[in-house]
Order: structure tokens, then sequence, then C-alpha cells
């Protein structure tokens, strides 16, 4: 009868609604990225609880550079988006205030930086990143290096060791950034 109809329409609903950021993941990416030059792909993509995408695997692609990642997951929850992915032995954690992207927080943690070697060709780094990058309606950058060394190609080859080094700066109104002491 009509209450088992409506049974089977509302489960039915529920799964498309449970099913849709799997299903939306690779357009929605391909908007948010299409415009920069960066490419998205996504291998193994499936629901995650409760409502949201889980990746097997991802790469960020640039010209011929790419950035690997390893079980990236992304969830929508009233509060903002949270995504994690895992980059060689560290991670990468995005939090967003609101569904609407506008401010949040990217935390760095044992992130190796060779993986960024590709996506900047006149430099290079080594070593491990942590920190944080707000982002919003104030942007501001802690981040800290450690064993490592900045790589510079252009004009002449050089290589700057560090044991530790610690970034700290904010954006200005005019687009710049003034290093915090």
């Amino acid at each position: 009868g009509w209450p088992r109809g409506l049974f089977l329409a509302a489960a039915s609903l529920a799964i498309a609604i449970w099913l849709a950021p799997a299903l939306l993941l690779r357009p929605l990416c391909a908007r948010l990225v299409g415009s920069s030059g960066i490419a998205l792909e996504l291998d193994g993509v499936r629901p995650a609880w409760p409502w949201g995408a889980a990746v097997e695997r991802a790469r960020v692609v640039r010209g011929a550079s790419a950035l690997e990642l390893a079980a990236l997951r992304a969830q929508l929850f009233p509060s903002g988006l949270r995504a994690e992915a895992q980059v060689g032995e560290g991670s990468l954690l995005l939090v967003t205030e609101g569904i609407r992207l506008r401010g949040g927080v990217v935390r760095a943690q044992s992130f190796p930086l060779e993986r960024l070697v590709d996506l900047a060709p006149s430099f290079g780094l080594r070593g491990t990143a942590d920190g944080v990058y707000r982002f919003g309606a104030r942007e501001a950058l802690e981040l800290t290096l450690a064993r490592g060394a900045l790589r510079l190609r252009v004009p002449v080859a050089f290589e700057l060791a560090f044991a530790q080094l610690v970034v700290a700066a904010v954006r200005e109104r005019d687009g710049g950034w003034r290093a915090e002491p």
C-alpha cells in the first residue's frame, strides 16, 4: 500500500543524499580549481559517514608536476568542511568556518617538503613542516620547518641548510605579507 511506497521513497531519498558527496566530488573539485591551472585526479571515491566522501588516492596536478595524497577524507557539517589527507609520513587538515568556505585553518603535521618540489620548479625544499595557515577575514601563517634546506635553482644553484626555521607572517591589506617577530 501507500505506507510501503512512502517508506521506499524516503529510503531512496536518504540513500541518494548519502551518496551525493561521493558522486559530486569530481565535478565540484574540477569547478573549484579549474581556473587556477591545477587539476585533481581522484581514485577510489566512496561515501563517508555521516555526509562526505573518502578518496583512496588523490593527485594534485599542475602541468607536468603532481603532489600525491593518500587516504583523503572530506566531511561536510553544518559548522563547515573538514578534510584530511596523508602525504608521505605527514598529514594535512583543512577545517572551514561554515559551509561557504570563507574562512578556516589548514594545518600541516610532519609534512614532507620534498613533495612540493615538482609544484614549484624554481626552488626546492627538503625537510618537514609543522604549522597553521589561517584564512578568511585575517590571513596568517605560523610555520616551523625542521631538518631541511632551501634550494634555489635560478639564477644560480644554491642551497641553504637549516636545523629549524620558524616563519610567522600576516597578510597586509595591500596583499603583501608582513613577517611577525
